[in-house]
């Protein structure tokens, strides 16, 4: 077999699980950007090096910023979104946790708020501070350190999920 050959062969075996539509890997980092193996900082808004308040999202869609939504929790508006969204896959579900990142039920918020990311210097959920909140640029694909914008593999989270999400973050990030 030629060098040629060999090589596509092996690309074609690198790009089999995203032709499954396979959301993760154990390798990469899942919510908060370390260890990932497409490409580095590479990926939308990681040359940029601003968060997420300089540019659009990823896919277009506006900055995120702190929405008027008045009372958000945890366990009722945003956990459900973390069960449903990134625990499939053995992507954050307390198994093979990507980052060591675990969202499942009674482990998410310990493992969010106040926790540096692995891949940089910046918290997973800074309460208060969208800008500082490391799972705002790994949802919109804007100023991640490294990694994909979560969740890695499927479409964006709705509006309406991104905005429960970020009302929670700039209410406090309470644990309720």
């Amino acid at each position: 077999m030629s060098r040629n050959a060999i090589g596509r062969s092996i690309l074609a075996i690198l790009a089999l699980p995203l032709a499954l539509g396979i959301a993760c890997s154990g390798s990469d980092d899942g919510g908060d950007g370390d260890g990932s193996t497409d490409g580095g900082g590479d990926g939308p808004g990681a040359a940029d090096g601003g968060g997420p308040a300089d540019a659009a999202t990823a896919d277009g869609r506006p900055p995120p910023v702190c929405p008027d939504q008045a009372e958000v929790s945890f366990a009722a508006d945003v956990q459900p979104i973390f069960t449903a969204s990134c625990t499939g896959a053995v992507c954050h579900d307390g198994v093979g946790s990507a980052a060591g990142l675990n969202l499942t039920e009674g482990n998410a918020y310990g493992n969010l708020v106040g926790v540096t990311a692995t891949s940089c210097d910046r918290a997973r959920v800074a309460p208060g501070d969208l800008e500082a909140s490391y799972v705002v640029a790994k949802l919109t694909g804007v100023g991640m350190c490294s990694g994909s914008r979560m969740p890695r593999g499927s479409a964006p989270l709705p509006d309406d999920q991104l905005e429960t999400i970020f009302a929670w973050i700039c209410t406090g990030a309470e644990d309720d």
